[in-house]
């Protein structure tokens, strides 16, 4: 399966090995990166893509809304917070969310495979894993 650097660290990674442990007779080779890989030509089953609907020519599958917020570096919040003459964030020294504002702008994460291919066993068998999983942490959020 492919997906983007973002989503495999931040959420897939730390939920594949209960893919594995489920289903312990298939094997999942994960490729990252944020180019997009040919489904058609097998260079690999599934893809995880983010976009504002589906992609027209591929079967998709909706997974969970993508949220954005304003982030800022450390030495920029210092510089505002001496304007605003208050504190705008922990003091730890990463990226911080200054303001609790977060917005999807539609954009969602995609499951999508070559047409045709939705039932392939293999397939079918991640896609209802992934949509479950990501249909139960929304309710549990």
């Amino acid at each position: 399966m492919s997906t983007t650097f973002t989503f495999a660290n931040t959420w897939l990674a730390w939920r594949l090995g209960g893919f594995q442990v489920e289903h312990p007779d298939l094997a999942v080779r994960l490729l990252t990166g944020n180019q997009l890989v040919d489904l058609a030509s097998g260079e690999a089953d599934v893809a995880i893509r983010a976009g504002a609907r589906p992609w027209p020519g591929l079967d998709c599958s909706a997974l969970m809304a993508v949220d954005f917020s304003p982030m800022a570096a450390p030495s920029l919040v210092v510089r505002s917070e001496a304007i605003l003459g208050r504190s705008l964030r922990p003091d730890d020294g990463r990226l911080i969310q200054p303001f609790a504002l977060t917005a999807t702008a539609g954009f969602r994460d995609w499951l999508v495979s070559a047409p045709g291919r939705r039932n392939v066993p293999k397939i079918k068998r991640f896609r209802e894993w992934l949509v479950d999983r990501t249909a139960a942490e929304r309710k549990a959020s």
